[in-house]
């Protein structure tokens, strides 16, 4: 371990995962490797959109040196260094590979019941042709900039349009079945939205929309033939941690314990018969402490997107189009939060070729009974994402 740090300013984000640094001295890094950032503790992260591409200035870092033989070159600036450190040399640190270009072998799914095995399940024709016209004809007036795109929040008789499609769809009904144990579900209003990428716009960098599965992302193409989102084969087989952690007392022995995703969703720990046994955990067992608690979170956390921190360019190399390639006006996918995924951008079009628009809201189970209550599960937050900028920050010291 190089025992000398540096502190800094993160001011920008890169689609490979790197980041740009700008020291206390005034030096300014531009690519450095996010391994050998850490990220001060701050009452709170990285703010982020649906297409965060730039971390806003005055994310505070400090980094560990690296360079030729480990001798320290920069990755961050100490607030008080004893000796002047030695100038960033880029030609001296590895190279960060290129991204790879998404290869055209596309993730399928089109069964509902195993969106948990894929991330996703296709939607065919979710929205009717004339919604998807109405939509895409919408006043951009009030649309607001995120990153590469324009993002326009959706209301009166188009909002009931999605409602009335997301209602009637016997995909979404299935895979809420699957997932939560339900068949009822609403979609919030507020979630409603258009996005709109003028052509010569960069892709996203890779993200999950929330760290469980609290609820669905859909995504809905307003017109034909254009790129589907991108996303890496889904991590199936990992626990994906609730945030903040939750816990519940076991109804047979009295211990809290902390809760899986699992039991979390489909509203397990609201049932009077609740137990140990339903997070996997032994009844009697000694009951965590707050600081166990975060220790589990963030290991499970690391564990879930870790790949997100520890070498981006081969995730983005393992990014897919997300269904069919050609893709028709008011196709679909629903998914999984976890799921890492990025809008593909618009590189490849002309100027003056139409945008690509989609359409985006999220799904919430609706339970009943002894299970109606959230029992602070909380909701899909659409002013954060899990990127790489926010993990540095959450694990902090990890």
């Amino acid at each position: 371990r190089c025992p000398k740090t540096y502190r800094g300013v993160i001011v920008a984000a890169f689609d490979d995962g790197f980041f740009k640094v700008e020291y206390d001295d005034g030096e300014v890094e531009d690519r450095v490797d996010p391994r050998w950032i850490k990220i001060d503790s701050a009452p709170h992260p990285p703010p982020g959109n649906r297409a965060l591409r730039e971390v806003r200035g005055g994310t505070s870092c400090e980094g560990r040196a690296r360079g030729r033989s480990d001798a320290a070159t920069s990755a961050g600036r100490t607030s008080k260094p004893s000796t002047k450190r030695p100038r960033a040399n880029l030609a001296q640190q590895p190279a960060a590979s290129p991204p790879a270009p998404v290869l055209q072998q596309q993730l399928r799914n089109d069964m509902a019941i195993t969106i948990e095995q894929h991330g996703f399940v296709e939607a065919p024709t979710l929205f009717p042709a004339a919604t998807c016209t109405k939509l895409r004809n919408l006043d951009r007036a009030s649309a607001v900039e995120i990153s590469n795109a324009l993002q326009l929040t959706v209301t009166g008789p188009e909002l009931r349009l999605v409602l009335d499609a997301a209602e009637r769809s016997d995909v979404i009904r299935q895979a809420v079945l699957a997932v939560y144990g339900v068949e009822e579900y609403t979609v919030p209003k507020d979630s409603v939205k258009v996005l709109d990428v003028a052509p010569g716009n960069p892709p996203q960098i890779p993200h999950a929309d929330d760290t469980c599965n609290r609820e669905f992302f859909v995504i809905v193409q307003l017109n034909s033939g254009q790129a589907p989102t991108e996303c890496v084969p889904y991590r199936s087989d990992v626990e994906y941690p609730f945030d903040p952690p939750l816990r519940a007392e076991c109804s047979k022995c009295g211990r809290w314990c902390m809760l899986t995703d699992y039991a979390a969703r489909r509203r397990e720990h609201c049932a009077k018969d609740f137990n140990c046994e339903a997070c996997g955990e032994v009844c009697g067992a000694p009951s965590c402490d707050d600081t166990q608690v975060e220790e589990l979170f963030c290991d499970r956390l690391q564990s879930a997107f870790s790949e997100l921190i520890d070498d981006p360019a081969a995730l983005i190399s393992k990014m897919r189009p997300c269904g069919p390639l050609d893709n028709r006006v008011g196709d679909g996918i629903v998914a999984m939060p976890t799921l890492v995924h990025r809008g593909p951008g618009t590189m490849s079009l002309a100027p003056g070729a139409a945008h690509r628009a989609v359409c985006f809201f999220t799904i919430r189970p609706k339970f009943r009974g002894e299970r109606s209550a959230l029992s602070g599960v909380g909701t899909y937050d659409a002013n954060r994402q899990i990127h790489g900028a926010w993990l540095l920050w959450r694990l902090n010291d990890r």
